[in-house]
C-alpha cells in the first residue's frame, strides 16, 4: 500500500492544527480579522495566512490519497506547499525571493500543456521575478524591513498582481488551471493566490507606501471582480468558470485592502481591511472545494464539460450537496461566509464616503448577483435535470470536498468576529431560526398531499426525462449580447496580448540558445572540463577536497579577470 499520501494528509494535518493553536491562541480569530490583525502585530498576519495554506493543503492531500496516481506529482506537492510556506515566513529578503521563485518552479511543473506552461513560466519571470530582482537590488541589507516607500510597494504589487491574476496581469489564469491536475488548481486557487495577497499586505504594512495607492490597488480589484466574473458567466468548461471566478474573487480581495490602505487609521479603512482579509479565508475554502468537485466529474466522468455533464445528484450526492454549500458560500447567500465577508466590505466602501469607492463598492455589489446566476449555471448544468451514469468517488475525495465545503457554513454561522458587530447588522442564527420559522409555515400552509408530477414535455412524445435540463452553452445568451462589445474588445485585446507574450517567449528562446552556443559552449563548458580534470589530477596526489574546491575557485577566478581584461 502506497503510505506517502497518508503521511502528507497527517503532516498537514498536524500543521494546521499548529497554525490553528497558533492563531487562536496569540490573537483569536475575531483579532485575526479585525484591527489588532495587520497593523499591530505582523506575526499575527503571517499566522493568519498560515491557517489558510493549513486548511487548503489539508483537504488537498486528504483528497490527493485517491486522486493522485502520479508519483511524480506526488513528490512535488508537498515540495510546492513547503514554498508556499517558505514565502509566508521569510524575513530574509533573499530567502523570500528563493521561496517564491521556487513556488513559480514547482507550479510550473503541474502543468500538462507544454505551450500553456511556456506562456505562464515566461509570465512570471517578467512580471515577478524581475520585479522581486529590482526589489532586492534596492534593499539596503538583507531585511525585508529595511525597504521603504513607494517604489519597493510597487515591485511587490505588480509580483503580486501577476501571481493572483489581477487585471490586466490575468491572462494566464484560465489556461493554466484548466491545464493543471484539478488537486493542484485547487492549491493554486486556495493557496498560491493568497501568497501573492500576502505579499501585497506585507508590503504595505513594512514598506509604508503613500495612502493614494490603495486607490490604486482598489481600483484594480474593482476591475478584476467585474471582468473575472463577467467572462466566468460564458464558460461551460467548469475548471475554465472557477478559475475566471478565481479573477473576480481576488478582486474583492484586492477592493477591500485597497480601501483599507487608502482609508487607515480611520475605522472605515480597518474594517475594508478585515473584510478583505476575511474573504481571503472564505474563497480559500469555497474555491478550494469548488476545484476539487471538477476533479470529481474528471474522476467519475472522465470530462469537466458541464454540456457533457447533468443528472449527476443522485450518482454523486455526498459531491453534490458539498458543491451545492461552497456555491452557496461563493454567491454570497447566507448563511454562508462569503456573505459576511462581503458584507463588510458592502459597508466599508459605501461608508467611505469617496465617490470613486463607492463607484468600485456598487459595481462589487452587482457582480455578486452575476456570481449567484453563474453559479446557478454551474450547480444545475452538472448536478441537476434527469439521472446520469456514474458513480461516488472514493471517500477520501469526499472528505477532501467537505473539509473546506463544512467550514464555509461553520464561519458563516460562527464567525468568531465580535468585534465587527458594531458595523454588522445580520446575525446568522437569527436568519437560520427565520428561515425555519418560514419553512414550518409554508408546510403548514401548502401540505404535501404525496402527489408527484411530470414535467411538460411540450407535447413531444418519446422525449426521454433525463433530457430535461438546460446545457451549460445554453444559459445567459441574450445577456451576452447585451455586452458583447465588452467581449469582442476583450477578445482582440487577447489576440494582441498572445501576439506579445509569443513574441517575448521567442526573444526568450533565442537569448538562452544563443547563451546555451555561444556562451556557455565557448567560455563556461571549457572551464569546467578543466576543473574537473584538474580535480582528478590533484586526487591522484591525495590532495584533500578542501583543497581542490581551493584552487579550483582561485583558477576560476584567474579566468574571469582574464576574460575581463579581454
Amino acid at each position: 500500500m502506497e503510505v506517502v499520501p497518508y503521511l502528507l494528509a497527517l503532516a498537514s494535518f498536524v500543521g494546521f492544527i499548529g497554525f490553528a493553536r497558533v492563531g487562536l491562541g496569540v490573537a483569536s480569530i475575531s483579532s485575526l480579522i479585525m484591527i489588532g490583525l495587520a497593523v499591530r502585530d505582523l506575526s499575527s498576519v503571517e499566522n493568519y495566512f498560515l491557517l489558510i495554506l493549513g486548511v487548503s493543503s489539508l483537504a488537498v492531500f486528504v483528497y490527493s490519497m485517491a486522486y493522485t496516481k502520479d508519483k511524480l506529482q506526488s513528490a512535488l506537492l508537498p515540495l510546492f506547499v513547503l514554498s508556499m510556506y517558505g514565502v509566508l515566513v521569510s524575513e530574509n529578503i533573499l530567502l523570500f525571493v528563493f521561496s517564491w521563485e521556487l513556488m513559480t518552479l514547482l507550479s510550473y511543473l503541474f502543468i500538462r500543456d507544454r505551450d500553456v506552461g511556456a506562456k505562464y513560466f515566461i509570465t512570471m519571470h517578467i512580471f515577478t521575478t524581475i520585479p522581486l530582482l529590482l526589489l532586492i537590488a534596492l534593499a539596503p541589507t538583507l531585511s525585508l524591513s529595511s525597504l521603504r516607500g513607494n517604489l519597493p510597494f510597487l515591485l511587490v504589487m505588480i509580483a503580486a498582481m501577476a501571481k493572483s491574476g489581477i487585471v490586466p496581469l490575468h491572462f494566464w489564469v484560465a489556461e493554466t488551471y484548466d491545464s493543471a491536475p484539478s488537486n493542484v488548481s485547487s492549491l493554486f486557487a486556495g493557496a498560491m493566490e493568497k501568497v501573492a495577497l500576502f505579499a501585497l499586505v506585507k508590503a504595505y504594512l513594512t514598506f509604508n507606501p503613500s495612502r493614494e495607492l490603495g486607490l490604486v490597488v482598489a481600483i484594480l480589484g474593482a476591475l478584476s471582480l467585474t471582468i473575472g466574473t463577467l467572462f466566468a458567466l460564458k464558460q461551460k468548461n467548469a475548471k475554465r468558470l472557477l478559475a475566471y471566478h478565481s479573477i473576480g474573487q481576488m478582486g474583492y480581495m484586492w477592493l477591500g485592502i485597497g480601501i483599507g490602505i487608502y482609508l487607515i487609521p480611520s475605522k472605515v479603512g480597518y474594517l475594508a481591511l478585515a473584510a478583505g482579509l476575511f474573504h481571503a479565508l472564505n474563497h480559500s475554502l469555497f474555491k478550494g472545494s469548488l476545484f476539487l468537485t471538477a476533479g470529481a466529474f474528471e474522476y467519475s466522468k472522465g470530462t469537466v464539460d458541464l454540456d457533457k455533464l447533468g443528472g449527476l445528484f443522485k450518482a454523486m450526492p455526498y459531491t453534490g450537496t458539498f458543491a451545492l454549500l461552497s456555491s452557496l458560500a461563493i454567491s454570497g447567500v447566507p448563511p454562508f461566509n462569503g456573505f459576511l465577508s462581503k458584507l463588510l466590505l458592502y459597508e466599508a466602501g459605501y461608508s467611505s464616503g469617496d465617490p470613486v469607492l463607492q463607484l468600485a463598492t456598487a459595481f462589487a455589489f452587482f457582480i455578486s448577483a452575476a456570481t449567484l446566476a453563474s453559479f446557478i449555471k454551474f450547480y444545475s448544468s452538472a448536478f441537476l435535470g434527469g439521472e446520469s451514469e456514474g458513480s461516488e468517488v472514493p471517500v477520501s475525495m469526499v472528505v477532501g470536498q467537505g473539509i473546506p465545503s463544512i467550514l464555509c457554513l461553520l464561519l458563516g454561522l460562527f464567525p468568531l468576529t465580535p468585534g465587527v458587530n458594531p458595523y454588522s447588522y445580520f446575525s446568522s442564527p437569527m436568519f437560520l431560526l427565520m428561515l425555519a420559522v418560514l419553512a414550518v409555515g409554508v408546510l403548514v400552509a401548502v401540505p404535501f398531499n404525496g402527489v408527484e408530477a411530470k414535467p411538460w414535455n411540450c407535447g413531444a412524445t418519446g422525449f426521454p426525462e433525463e433530457r430535461f435540463r438546460l446545457k451549460a452553452s445554453s444559459y445567459y445568451h441574450q445577456y451576452e449580447e447585451k455586452i458583447g462589445a465588452l467581449y469582442s474588445l476583450s477578445s482582440y485585446l487577447r489576440k494582441a496580448g498572445s501576439a506579445l507574450v509569443d513574441a517575448m517567449a521567442s526573444a526568450y528562446w533565442w537569448i538562452s540558445k544563443y547563451f546555451e552556443e555561444y556562451i556557455d559552449e565557448a567560455i563556461i563548458m571549457p572551464v569546467v572540463r578543466f576543473l574537473t580534470s584538474l580535480t582528478i589530477v590533484l586526487r591522484d596526489f591525495s590532495v584533500t577536497m578542501e583543497v581542490t574546491m581551493v584552487l579550483s575557485m582561485i583558477i576560476l577566478a584567474g579566468v574571469i579577470v582574464l576574460l575581463v581584461g579581454w
